[in-house]
């Protein structure tokens, strides 16, 4: 399939966004929404101690594949006892390795964008752009990605935050929407 003329003349003009999901990091062994989150609950369940009540919702939800649902009940679930410091060192271990770049990641390089907007917590994209480590931005630094536009400086926003800065991490939609309000 052919991309459609004005996304090649604006990639070749410097004027594309590259957008990655999840998606694009399972080739670097990560997991999906999907995955992460089923693996969430496995370890919710076994180490954040979560009630077995929740849990059968929980999984019934899944179940649906109602994963940012799931997200959203587990994380309000373990933010009232207090636990996010706990999930954000699982984050860190799950999505903290630093694998080769794939050969996708590696074509990236090659391409002039504009932008790179990720929903991925791992570091895959900071590795394929190093030259924008300074510019690594979450939601909560809107300014800061303002003046990266305004200045036509190459970014990076990690839209659901960034591991190296865990005050960041957004890992279910309520939260998403909460720093957007």
């Amino acid at each position: 399939v052919e991309p459609p003329q004005a996304l090649v003349e604006a990639c070749r003009s410097g004027n594309g966004v590259l957008f990655l999901g999840a998606g694009f990091s399972t080739a670097a062994a990560f997991p999906n929404w999907r995955q992460f989150v089923t693996n969430l609950m496995m370890w919710g369940e076994a180490a954040a101690g979560i009630s077995s009540r929740l849990m059968d919702s929980l999984w019934r939800a899944a179940k649906e594949g109602d994963f940012d649902l799931v997200a959203d009940g587990l994380v309000s679930e373990l933010q009232g006892e207090g636990k996010l410091a706990a999930v954000q060192e699982y984050m860190r271990r799950v999505f903290g390795k630093v694998p080769e770049l794939t050969p996708r990641h590696l074509l990236l390089r090659r391409l002039p964008f504009s932008a790179a907007l990720t929903t991925n917590f791992d570091t895959l994209l900071e590795q394929t752009f190093p030259d924008a480590a300074d510019r690594v931005l979450t939601p909560h630094e809107a300014d800061r990605l303002l003046d990266c536009v305004a200045q036509r400086q190459f970014f990076i926003a990690k839209l659901y935050g960034s591991l190296d800065r865990p005050e960041t991490l957004l890992i279910s939609p309520s939260q998403y929407r909460d720093v957007l309000a």
